[in-house]
């Protein structure tokens, strides 16, 4: 697929606005936003255009991931919500080394209750 000649927001990206309180990191065509839930654990969503997919994003987020551990002292864990549906969240999350912890129905940003696998990964 052709790079688009604009550059896409990250929003574009990630396919959600990004709130106000979010640690947005965002490299060449890859986006990942960092929510606080508490002092230790964070949420986080990767996204990356569709001409970035694949091996080159998976690099670019591994990068995104060490580097918010390294300025997050004091962050423990991250978590991920993803839709059941989407098979290929859920091997990104695992090729990023977070493992599967169960499963819950959560309010999404649009405020609708949905169910969500979660991911967990750990310093």
């Amino acid at each position: 697929m052709r790079r688009p000649a604009t550059r896409l927001s990250a929003e574009d990206i990630l396919h959600n606005p990004v709130p106000p309180n979010a640690l947005l990191m965002r490299e060449r065509d890859c986006a990942a936003m960092f929510l606080p839930i508490d002092g230790e654990r964070w949420e986080v969503h990767f996204g990356a255009a569709p001409f970035m997919r694949g091996r080159e994003a998976l690099g670019v987020f591994r990068a995104m991931l060490a580097a918010f551990w390294r300025n997050h002292p004091a962050a423990e864990r991250l978590l991920g919500f993803i839709p059941p549906a989407n098979r290929a969240a859920a091997y990104l999350a695992v090729r990023l080394g977070f493992g599967f912890s169960g499963a819950a129905v959560l309010d999404c940003l649009d405020g609708k209750p949905r169910r969500v696998y979660i991911y967990e990964g750990a310093r």
